[in-house]
């Protein structure tokens, strides 16, 4: 039998022998996606599911008729290797990424194996959520909040390699939901303080079987625009009040409880450069009304995965992947506000949209779960707070990944002078709004081995992603250059060619980020229509006739054009150039096949 990327025998006459047991008990040949989460492993014997026994793989298979996609099932196992030791764990059903295959049985003609589906000639059939299509994003009664992993990657949560879960034989394909369907969710791994990032070693893996699409339903509520006020910070909501009022100071305790939530994160398949199973980190929680929650794509990688967000502690329900941002560190995830008790109180976070500068004042809250190497998540979070302020807001040079997958870049972040170690949380300014996020980037420190530092994220950022978001059901309208910008000092761009005259007008610029920089393009993005553009090594100096002077500035003179013209010095000598804008897409990888 194969089921949720596991493959399962009766055990075999040989292995009873040698472990002096009964031939009888279902076998677990690879645990695959579905049973990797939950901590069991090969080699272990599947004696009940939901307190049935199962001494064979047809009453086995039986007894998962009832369970649908998404729900929990008691599982009691042991280990051939220690079958006196009992356990018990909560498995969350798969019928959406892998296929369930029934019992592979030996034809009477050459002896081949032919794979069945449930019910083909047993009458059985396993159940979906209500036979229906669900959209790849997420199954309505999708909730990745138990379980465990096997192993540890860059945060503090870690994410388990995918090793047993996908990979090779795997074939799917998503899309955006239509306003109808709803689920799903994205990645990461984390634990680390700022100032030391933790290597971690990814294991390799194999797959198995087909990817399968499930179902979905419930209508979706429309999301309301993130509108700031005039003095440039977000209105508070008229229900939902913000967790710490202006000038106040921050209640952590009571803002962790309503407007930071925790989010876990499973990845079924081996893609975009990524190994890890499971993923953790910290969420804020932007729309309590409609359940939209911003959350670094170091916990959440793509939109092809199973995710679930913990409210206060004290409830974890399934949620689905909105948008992955195509080059800023967050993705936006929402859960159905609808179907939670009136009891939970939760509040949407006040927002300011102004930028910090050097020396501001800043309480770091976030949360720290604290994590083992068994991916043990039964273990309550903690809620972390500290004073600090900004020791610096600009540009971070990482080490290019190798192979290729997601990196910051193109960004200045904050960096603060004192940060304990944490899954993840926010930063409030002295007026009780949150300003940036703080969140995880991941970069490879050696090969094969990824490490994490925390940075703040200008929450300003977030804001154009949630009011495309009101306005498009696919927000593609996010602007690019198709190119890798590095920040200059002018004394140096000078030596690489700009004239006196430029570096003078550069330095009368007053960025919004930081002091004035020329900005040389390192790497121009393949595919991209800067390509015979743009070369390495150019220096950009204005776009559209506007000086940039920082990467905030160049990024925002991009938005809403579909073409600019880009003053840059080649070689010593200026130029103007014509250039098509890239536009980029917030749903990542929509197919996989293998």
């Amino acid at each position: 039998v194969e089921v949720g990327g596991a493959v399962l025998n009766e055990l075999s006459y040989q292995q009873a022998r040698n472990y002096g047991m009964p031939v009888r008990g279902v076998y677990v040949a690879h645990p695959g996606y579905m049973l990797r989460q939950a901590r069991i492993n090969k080699g272990s014997i599947l004696c009940a599911v939901n307190g049935v026994p199962t001494p064979s793989l047809a009453s086995f298979v039986h007894a998962l008729d009832s369970v649908a996609h998404g729900e929990r099932m008691v599982v009691r196992y042991f280990d051939l290797g220690a079958r006196a030791h009992t356990h018990l764990i909560a498995v969350r059903m798969d019928r959406k990424w892998f296929p369930m295959s029934d019992c592979a049985r030996a034809s009477d003609g050459d002896g081949s194996w032919q794979p069945e589906q449930p019910g083909e000639s047993s009458g059985r059939s396993g159940r979906t959520e209500g036979g229906a299509h669900v959209d790849v994003r997420g199954g309505a009664g999708a909730d990745v909040g138990a379980g465990g992993g096997v192993g540890v990657t860059a945060k503090a949560a870690g994410g388990e390699s995918a090793e047993e879960g996908a990979g090779a034989d795997q074939m799917g394909a998503a899309g955006r939901p239509s306003s109808s369907s709803k689920e799903l969710v994205t990645p990461q791994a984390t634990a680390a303080s700022e100032a030391t990032s933790d290597a971690v070693s990814g294991s390799d893996g194999v797959g198995r079987n087909a990817f399968a699409l499930a179902d979905a339903g419930a209508p979706v509520a429309p999301l309301m625009p993130l509108s700031p006020q005039a003095d440039g910070t977000e209105a508070a909501p008229p229900k939902d009040t913000a967790a710490a009022g202006g000038g106040q100071p921050v209640d952590a305790t009571r803002f962790a409880a309503e407007s930071l939530v925790t989010v876990d994160f499973a990845r079924p398949f081996n893609i975009d450069g990524e190994t890890g199973l499971r993923y953790r980190g910290a969420g804020l929680l932007l729309d309590a009304e409609k359940g939209l929650v911003v959350v670094d794509r170091n916990t959440v990688t793509s939109t092809l995965g199973d995710v679930s967000v913990t409210l206060g502690g004290q409830l974890s329900v399934p949620a689905r992947v909105e948008y992955v941002h195509p080059t800023h560190n967050f993705a936006l995830v929402r859960y159905d506000a609808s179907a939670l008790p009136k009891s939970l109180k939760l509040a949407s976070a006040k927002l300011s949209y102004a930028l910090p500068s050097i020396g501001s004042k800043l309480t770091l809250v976030g949360l720290k779960s604290g994590l083992n190497d068994d991916f043990d998540d039964s273990r309550p979070v903690d809620t972390v707070s500290r004073k600090t302020a900004v020791a610096s807001f600009g540009w971070m040079k990482l080490p290019l990944p190798n192979p290729p997958r997601y990196q910051i870049s193109n960004v200045e972040m904050i960096g603060l002078e004192v940060s304990p170690p944490l899954d993840g949380g926010v930063l409030i300014d002295e007026t009780g709004g949150v300003s940036a996020l703080w969140v995880s980037c991941a970069f490879q420190s050696a090969p094969n081995q990824s490490a994490q530092v925390f940075r703040g994220l200008p929450i300003n950022l977030v804001k154009k992603a949630v009011d495309e978001l009101t306005q498009s059901e696919q927000p593609e309208s996010w602007r690019a250059l198709g190119a890798t910008l590095e920040p200059l000092s002018l004394a140096t761009a000078q030596q690489l060619g700009l004239s006196a005259e430029s570096r003078a007008a550069h330095a009368a610029t007053k960025p919004k980020v930081g002091v004035p920089s020329v900005l040389l393009v390192t790497h121009v993005h393949s595919l991209s229509p800067a390509v015979g553009k743009l070369h390495g090594g150019d220096l950009l100096c204005s776009i559209d006739g506007e000086r940039v002077a920082s990467l905030y500035d160049a990024e925002m003179a991009v938005q809403g054009r579909d073409a600019v013209a880009l003053e840059v010095v080649r070689d010593g000598k200026p130029l103007t150039i014509e250039c098509a804008t890239q536009q980029c897409s917030g749903l990542g990888t929509q197919q996989v096949v293998g």
